[in-house]
Formats: C-alpha cells, sequence, structure tokens
C-alpha cells in the first residue's frame, strides 16, 4: 500500500492499492497534478456494484457518506464539496494495517487539515 500525503507531498497518490474485498486494483489519482480528485469505478461487494464517484472542479458537490465496505467492517464517511471545503477521510479501518489510518490531506484549496 503506497500512500503519500502531507505537505512534504503535494501529490498524495493512491496508485494500484489493491484490497482482497474489491478483488481488483482501485487506482485512485488526486492532488495538485490532476486538479481534481477521482474514484473510478471502485467496487465494493456489499453495494454490488460500482461507485462512480467524481469530484473537484467539474463536480464540485458530490457527497459520499457512511458507505459500508467487508473490507473496512465498518463506515467510511466521506464529506466533501462546497458544505465541506477540507476533504476528509477519518477513521477508516482496513484489515491489512488492523489499525485506524486517519488520512488528512491538502486539497486544492490549499487548506492542510
Amino acid at each position: 500500500m503506497d500512500v503519500r500525503f502531507g505537505t512534504r507531498y503535494r501529490r498524495q497518490i493512491w496508485d494500484k492499492v489493491w484490497t482482497s474485498d474489491l478483488g481488483q486494483c482501485m487506482d485512485v489519482r488526486f492532488g495538485t497534478r490532476y486538479g481534481c480528485h477521482i474514484w473510478d469505478k471502485v467496487w465494493t461487494s456489499d453495494l454490488g456494484q460500482g461507485i462512480d464517484v467524481r469530484f473537484g472542479t467539474t463536480y464540485g458537490r458530490q457527497i459520499l457518506e457512511n458507505v459500508w465496505t467487508s473490507e473496512f467492517g465498518q463506515g467510511i464517511d466521506i464529506r466533501f464539496g462546497t458544505s465541506y471545503r477540507r476533504q476528509i477521510y477519518e477513521k477508516v479501518w482496513t484489515s491489512d494495517l488492523g489499525q485506524v489510518m486517519d488520512f488528512r490531506f491538502v486539497t486544492r484549496y490549499g487548506l492542510q487539515i
């Protein structure tokens, strides 16, 4: 799992992150290089279908909230858009790490959380 985030890495990238639940590659690119954040066709067994989430400069107000996956075993609470200018991933659990990962990253607005 290759995770880069914070002030040191302006281009925060998840590249080819594998999860047993998805069973396939989850390619997530976000940061200053792309200008907008993209989750493209992320599959979860609970939903049984793809979640196509695009947000950033084009959409701005996309909200994905309380999404449950069997991989994590609990909800992923993602808030972003005009209501939440500082995009937050908080307390995301993964079976691989077995602990809480608290993600705070710089948005395209330059806000450090």
